[in-house]
């Protein structure tokens, strides 16, 4: 087995405390526009409007945080804290992968101590990193010693799982319907990942207006279920 399959497992779990459960990640927005109605709808709107910001945005931002933090390249994550914040437009989808990345960070401080995660929290506190959730988890596998890959994989397991964790709140749905959409949209993971690698830091960025749209109104709705 390799040594950072559990490390990377622990940090994966629902069980694992980074606060993800409050946010639905603009579902809980579709859902309340209209667009997402079913597990169907789900899984299209996964395929659609989840997976290319994924591939755009959080993908390359995952890989390029490993490859930065394999050689301590500080400059290096700040700049793509920084990048990330920008790509995301809408304030509750920003400051939900930012919730999740400072406890991420701060979880990793915990558990593995070292003079990276120490300079990175420094940073945090000062308000000149932006632990935003991608880069942690880019971060995250480096220290492990995991591969790029399973840095991706993570990435996309995250992202995926919390969308059909928050569809079984939102939705008249099961687990098995549920299990289906994740596994549509998990085999799916092959073409994002290879979309990611050939992103470069510059090219970062998605335009999803209907998310970003569905994402603004759902701050200001009359009742909410999930922060985000």
């Amino acid at each position: 087995m390799h040594d950072w399959l559990l490390q990377v497992l622990q940090t994966n779990d629902s069980f694992f405390p980074t606060g993800s459960y409050a946010h639905s990640y603009g579902l809980e927005g579709l859902v309340q526009a209209g667009v997402v109605t079913d597990m169907a709808t789900c899984a299209e709107a996964m395929e659609h409007i989840l997976g290319p910001a994924l591939a755009r945005v959080d993908l390359p931002v995952t890989r390029l945080s490993f490859l930065a933090a394999q050689t301590e390249d500080v400059a290096g994550l700040l700049a793509l804290g920084a990048r990330t914040d920008a790509a995301k437009p809408m304030r509750e989808l920003r400051e939900a992968s930012l919730g999740v990345g400072r406890q991420r960070l701060t979880m990793l401080e915990t558990l593995a101590p070292g003079p990276l995660t120490e300079r990175l929290g420094r940073d945090a506190d000062a308000g000149a990193f932006l632990p935003h959730a991608p880069v942690m988890t880019g971060i995250e596998c480096a220290i492990f010693g995991a591969t790029e890959e399973a840095a991706l994989q993570a990435c996309l397991y995250q992202a995926g799982a919390a969308w059909i964790g928050a569809s079984l709140k939102l939705l008249s749905v099961g687990q098995t319907a549920a299990q289906r959409a994740l596994r549509r949209f998990l085999n799916t993971g092959p073409a994002l990942l290879a979309h990611a690698r050939g992103v470069e830091e510059a090219a970062i960025g998605n335009f999803s207006p209907l998310l970003d749209i569905a994402s603004a109104r759902h701050e200001s709705a009359d009742a909410r279920m999930f922060i985000s």
